[in-house]
């Protein structure tokens, strides 16, 4: 949190209208708004916002996050105030949370469609590409540079949002594009393994 968002909070909250709580990682706005950054090491450190309660909850890197914490941090986005509650992730293909992150976001409907779960709640998935970030391109365009010379494995991920790869991946070859067909019967006479 240090090296990252609460440096970015530093250089975009005026002090006139908040000031910060280094040892609470707090931000106190004038209007009685409160934004804290908190993080979870492990699952049972999900206790620790037991009795929180959130208007709005972003995660940071959400694939750094086991499904668990993920669906308990939802629990705690409550509260009786007419404030809009909503979450909202970023995040880069990879890590612990690779597979249910895929699962919930990437796989159950295309991009830019919302999904609608049974209970009513609403999700999105907006995919975005490190080129698409004119701020960062203007600034330092030399970054996809440096991503183009990691190994490929993290290269599909961080350069090309490539949702396909797997840790242990047998086929690191696989490319939806060549390997993926549209269902159809299979025909009598193919040979068929199981």
């Amino acid at each position: 949190l240090e090296q990252s968002i609460i440096r970015t909070s530093l250089e975009l909250y005026p002090r006139e209208v908040a000031s910060y709580n280094a040892s609470k990682h707090t931000w106190a706005f004038k209007n009685g708004s409160i934004v804290d950054f908190g993080y979870c090491d492990n699952d049972k450190s999900v206790s620790r916002y037991q009795s929180a309660e959130y208007d709005t909850i972003r995660f940071d890197e959400l694939t750094h996050f086991t499904e668990y914490q993920y669906t308990y941090l939802l629990s705690r986005l409550r509260g009786t105030n007419n404030y809009p509650k909503q979450i909202k992730s970023s995040t880069n293909p990879g890590n612990v949370g690779h597979m249910w992150v895929r699962k919930r976001f990437i796989d159950t409907v295309p991009p830019y469609k919302t999904y609608k779960s049974p209970s009513g709640i609403t999700r999105v998935f907006i995919p975005a590409l490190v080129k698409e970030n004119k701020f960062l391109m203007q600034k330092d365009p030399n970054y996809v540079k440096r991503l183009e010379n990691l190994n490929e494995k993290d290269k599909k991920a961080l350069l090309y949002g490539d949702w396909d790869i797997f840790e242990g991946q047998y086929f690191d070859e696989f490319n939806r594009g060549i390997h993926v067909v549209k269902p159809f019967e299979i025909p009598k006479d193919w040979r068929r393994y199981i």
